[in-house]
């Protein structure tokens, strides 16, 4: 009997032993993971050339980066199933006075397809240009330009990345880069809302 029983706990004991083994290698390994265990996507490298793009203007219209050649514009990255997205938008609305002072062109990009996007834009009255790049409909806007989870931004100056970070838990540092082209406003611009 004591050999029966012997036999059956050395087995559970080995296996009890390789399940523990298992769950270190699975914490070490979520250990050099972020906190939800999905791989660090880096934003773009400021001084990288910023990737081309394609996508449609809320209006149906192809676009492309060839569009904003020569211009400097920030990319706010949002999605309509994006709570956080919904809190930023009125303040990034504000910032356009600003935006055109520093001659930053504001252009949101969002990650639903067409119809959604449009929905988005009437609920809350989007007034800035909105482009649709569904990534369901495999769109690679989101995956060139690095972004991580919304909101984001990806500024871009002379074809450059200026900037690029998540815009949580403020917006401060979508403008912090902003350096207006007037000689008159050599200072960082404020950026509480107008």
């Amino acid at each position: 009997m004591n050999q029966l029983l012997l036999l059956t706990i050395i087995p559970l004991w080995v296996v009890v032993l390789l399940n523990v083994l298992l769950t270190i290698a699975l914490i070490r390994k979520f250990n050099t993971q972020t906190d939800l265990g999905f791989p660090t996507i880096k934003p773009l490298k400021v001084g990288e050339k910023a990737p081309d793009f394609s996508a449609v203007t809320i209006t149906n219209e192809a676009i492309t980066q060839t569009a904003y050649e020569g211009k400097n514009v920030a990319f706010v990255f949002v999605s309509p199933h994006c709570g956080p997205c919904h809190d930023v938008l009125p303040v990034i609305e504000s910032l356009k006075p600003q935006a055109r002072q520093a001659q930053i062109e504001l252009v949101f990009v969002s990650d639903s397809n067409l119809a959604e996007t449009e929905a988005f834009a009437a609920e809350y009255g989007i007034q800035l240009p909105i482009l649709s790049a569904s990534q369901m409909d495999g769109n690679p806007f989101y995956n060139d330009y690095k972004v991580g989870g919304t909101p984001f931004y990806c500024l871009v100056q002379d074809g450059e990345i200026a900037g690029a970070d998540f815009l949580l838990p403020n917006c401060e540092n979508l403008a912090e880069h902003w350096q207006p082209t007037a000689k008159a406003h050599k200072s960082k611009l404020n950026l509480q809302p107008a």
